[in-house]
């Protein structure tokens, strides 16, 4: 009697093959590995992106707000201008999430939870 308990095409008697194994027959030697275990919706991409549109809406403000300034005249304009760099210099830093290194600090701060 064969493997598969009968009459099997290329199969003979005990575990002997008489024929070469090709690429379909080693899917059938051993079951495939399982799949990897991953946290699913452990990250905060709502809480990411509703960062991100409170960004682009902050920085359309402040462009539309440097323009309507630079309208007023020169003063305005170049008063408007320093400021409006350093509000969106601002914004970007907040946005790459980098954390200053203080006194004999030697990781960041955890994120709040």
């Amino acid at each position: 009697m064969n493997l598969l308990g009968g009459a099997a095409a290329g199969m003979t008697e005990g575990w002997q093959i008489d024929r070469p194994l090709r690429n379909e027959d080693m899917a059938f030697l051993a079951p495939p590995e399982p799949p990897r275990r991953v946290a699913v919706a452990d990250d905060d991409s709502l809480r990411r992106l509703n960062f991100r549109l409170w960004q682009v809406g902050m920085t359309m403000v402040t462009v539309l707000l440097t323009v309507w300034c630079i309208t007023l005249g020169p003063l305005p304009a170049i008063l408007a201008l320093v400021v409006a760099k350093h509000v969106l210099v601002a914004l970007l830093v907040m946005g790459l999430d980098l954390y200053p290194r203080y006194k004999n600090e030697q990781l960041p701060p955890p994120p709040p939870t």
